[in-house]
């Protein structure tokens, strides 16, 4: 009978990711997002497209997102998932496309401080740090 080798040190390389997701989502919506297998595997695909470096950071970028297909969607991951490469590329440059539709429930407040140079975007969207760039 073989040992099993214990991993409780180790997290997954899903684990920030979810983290960000789920502590954004639970600041949008005041609830807990679903996680089950295909949220699992989806994130695991997020993680291999994105890198586990910046997957956590475009993921909380998106729940913050208020493109309203995405907000009527209510951030559901398989969005975050679709749009993955977009969404990364509008977190690093720091743009959101402007949207002109009514806020509806579920949106963040507005800012009355939003980024410099960027109308529309709050600061809490923003990254802190600008990431490095990995060539795949």
């Amino acid at each position: 009978m073989r040992k099993r080798t214990s991993v409780a040190s180790e997290s997954a390389p899903t684990t920030a990711t979810w983290e960000a997701y789920s502590q954004a989502y639970q600041g949008r919506y005041g609830t807990e997002p679903v996680r089950n297998q295909k949220v699992n595997g989806q994130l695991a695909h997020l993680v291999k497209r994105l890198g586990q470096d910046e997957s956590p950071a475009v993921a909380a970028f998106f729940v913050n997102h208020n493109g309203r297909f995405y907000v009527q969607g209510m951030h559901q991951v398989d969005l975050l998932l679709r749009d993955a490469e977009k969404l990364r590329t509008e977190w690093v440059t720091r743009q959101q496309p402007v949207n002109r539709q009514p806020r509806g429930p579920g949106a963040p407040p507005s800012s009355s401080n939003p980024a410099p140079g960027r109308p529309g975007i709050s600061n809490d969207a923003l990254p802190s740090v600008r990431p490095t760039v990995v060539r795949l």
